[in-house]
């Protein structure tokens, strides 16, 4: 939802050097996402190998912060690690390091104290 202004501009996008041409699909990506408003903004970075291919950020900051985002800016990410910590546990379960029934405190005794081991 944009709050009090048009649609941005095609040139909201981080006036850096492209790295690549997979670098100048990800803008284009990125304004016509932020034209049709699915993002407020965004940054982008891909390594493959070692080597970065695409560096870019895009859009502002939020809703309400119309300054620009930048490929530095940091974002408040809440309850965005929940879904790797979830898939990191599976990962473990397959592989036989963890079962779903352990207590907390089998793999983290310093969570165990005070009371919490089972």
């Amino acid at each position: 939802a944009w709050v009090d202004r048009p649609p941005p501009p095609a040139t909201l996008i981080y006036p850096n050097a492209s790295l690549s041409a997979l670098e100048e699909k990800v803008r284009r990506l990125l304004s016509d996402l932020m034209h049709r408003e699915q993002i407020v903004g965004c940054q982008v970075c891909v390594y493959k190998d070692g080597t970065k291919l695409v560096d870019t950020a895009a859009g502002w900051r939020g809703n309400v912060d119309q300054r620009p985002v930048g490929p530095d800016m940091l974002f408040c990410g809440l309850k965005m690690t929940s879904a790797v910590v979830a898939t990191a546990v599976h990962l473990l379960v397959d592989r036989g390091l963890l079962r779903y029934d352990d207590p907390v405190s089998a793999c983290w005794p310093a969570f165990g104290k005070h009371g919490k081991a089972e």
